[in-house]
C-alpha cells in the first residue's frame, strides 16, 4: 500500500513545477529526499553496489557529470547556467535509481506507475514539457502535440498491460494513423512503427538472417507505402491540420529524409555549432549572438529569418545528443550517446513473443530513438528516466 502511494505522489508531483535551479517539479524535490535518506537504508544500498549493471550506468553517468564540469568551467559559464546544465544528469540519474528500487519492490509497480502517470497527467495537465506553455484548447496544435497525443499513446500502451491479447498491435496501428491525419506526426509515427514492429516479433517463430532481410525490406516498404498516402491526403487537402504546410514546400514532398530535414532544421544549426567549438562546446543557454546558427536554420526551411520572432537568442538544438555536443562538446555528446544505446541494448534483448511487457518495450525504445534525436535536452530528465526503468526492468 505504501508502494502505490509513493508511486501516486511521483506521478502527481511530476505535474507541478517550481522555480529551482531552473524549474523543478515536486517530484525531482521528493528524489532529492529520498537520497538524504538512501545511505541509511543498509539493505537498499547493497542492492544497488551489488548489481554490475547499476554501476556500469552509474560510472557513465559520473563520465557525464565530469565531461560538463570541465566544459563549462573551460568556457567560463555563469554558475547560474552551469548549475542547470548539470542538474539535468543529476536528476535524471537519480530519478531512474529511485524508480528502479521502486519498481523492483513489486513487479506489478511497473503498471501502476504507468495508470497513475496517466491519471495524473489528465487530471493536471503535463506541465513537465517546455513547449506546453499555451496549451488550452484544441484549435491550438499544441494541445494535440504535446498534451493529448502523448496522453493517448500512453493509455494505448497501458491498454496492452491490462489486457494482453496478440491483437494489440491494431491499436497501436489504428492510434497512429488518427494521430498523424490529426497532425501529431511524430507521436502518430511512433505509434505505427511499434504495432508494425509488435506484428514482426509475433510472427516470428525462430530468428534467421533470411527472415530478418525479408521481413525488414517488408516493414520498410510498408512505412513507405503509408507515407505516401500521407502525402497524398495532405496534397489532396484532406489533411490539413499540423505540419501538414511543411509538405507543401517540399520540392519532392515523397521524399521522407528531405520531409525530416524540414520539419527538424535545427539539425543544420547543431552540427555548424559542434564543429565550430568541437571540444569544449558552446556553453549551456549561449547565445547566438550574430543569428549565424538561426539563420542556418531559417536557410534550410527556405525562409527569411526575422529575428523579432525569435523566441530567444540561444543556439537553437532540437535534439537531446546533439544538445549535448552544442553545449558540452563531444565527450558528453558520445558519453550521453552510451547511456542511451546501453538502456536501447537492454530493452531489445528482452523482446520476445513471450515478454508482456512486449508493446511497453517496442513503444520505449521507439521513443528513446525519436526524443534522442529530436526532442530538447529537456526530455533526458523529465521523460528519459522511466523509459530507462522501463528497458531495463524489462531485461532484468
Amino acid at each position: 500500500m505504501i508502494n502505490l502511494l509513493i508511486i501516486l505522489l511521483y506521478a502527481i508531483g511530476n505535474q507541478f513545477q517550481i522555480s529551482l535551479i531552473g524549474s523543478m517539479s515536486i517530484s525531482d524535490i521528493g528524489v532529492l529526499l529520498f537520497f538524504i535518506y538512501l545511505p541509511t537504508n543498509r539493505k537498499l544500498v547493497d542492492k544497488l553496489i551489488k548489481d554490475k549493471d547499476i554501476i556500469h550506468i552509474s560510472l557513465l553517468y559520473l563520465a557525464l557529470f565530469i565531461a560538463q564540469l570541465v566544459s563549462e568551467t573551460i568556457l567560463g559559464n555563469t554558475f547560474a547556467n552551469c548549475a542547470k546544465s548539470v542538474a539535468v544528469t543529476i536528476l535524471s540519474f537519480l530519478k531512474f535509481i529511485f524508480l528502479w528500487l521502486l519498481i523492483t519492490r513489486k513487479e506489478g509497480n511497473i503498471k501502476w506507475l504507468l495508470l497513475f502517470t496517466c491519471i495524473a497527467t489528465t487530471l493536471f495537465k503535463d506541465s513537465n514539457q517546455i513547449e506546453t506553455a499555451g496549451i488550452t484548447d484544441l484549435e491550438n496544435m499544441g494541445f494535440m502535440k504535446f498534451y493529448l497525443a502523448p496522453l493517448v499513446s500512453d493509455f494505448i500502451v497501458l491498454a496492452t498491460l491490462y489486457f494482453n491479447k496478440r491483437t494489440n498491435y491494431l491499436l497501436f496501428i489504428i492510434g497512429g494513423i488518427v494521430l498523424v491525419s490529426m497532425g501529431a506526426r511524430s507521436s502518430g509515427l511512433i505509434l505505427l512503427l511499434t504495432g508494425l514492429i509488435a506484428i514482426f516479433i509475433l510472427s516470428l517463430k525462430e530468428i534467421n538472417k533470411f527472415i530478418l532481410i525479408t521481413r525488414g525490406i517488408f516493414l520498410t516498404l510498408s512505412c513507405y507505402v503509408l507515407y505516401v498516402c500521407y502525402v497524398n491526403a495532405v496534397l489532396s487537402g484532406i489533411i490539413t491540420t499540423g505540419n501538414s504546410g511543411q509538405t507543401k514546400l517540399q520540392k519532392n514532398p515523397y521524399n521522407p529524409i528531405e520531409a525530416l530535414f524540414m520539419g527538424r532544421s535545427e539539425s543544420a544549426s547543431s552540427f555548424a555549432a559542434i564543429s565550430d567549438s568541437p571540444w569544449i562546446g558552446k556553453g549551456s543557454w549561449a547565445y547566438d549572438r550574430r543569428y549565424k546558427y538561426n539563420i542556418l536554420i531559417a536557410r534550410a526551411r527556405g525562409e527569411h529569418l526575422d529575428k523579432n520572432q525569435l523566441a530567444t537568442n540561444g543556439i537553437p538544438s532540437h535534439s537531446v545528443i546533439l544538445g549535448y555536443g552544442v553545449n558540452n562538446g563531444v565527450f558528453a555528446m558520445i558519453i550521453i550517446t552510451l547511456i542511451i544505446v546501453y538502456f536501447c541494448h537492454k530493452g531489445i534483448k528482452s523482446l520476445s513473443r513471450d515478454n508482456p511487457y512486449l508493446y511497453l518495450i517496442i513503444y520505449c525504445i521507439i521513443s528513446l530513438v525519436w526524443n534522442s534525436l529530436f526532442s530538447p535536452t529537456s526530455h533526458f530528465r523529465y521523460s528519459f528516466p522511466e523509459v530507462f526503468v522501463y528497458c531495463f526492468f524489462s531485461y532484468k
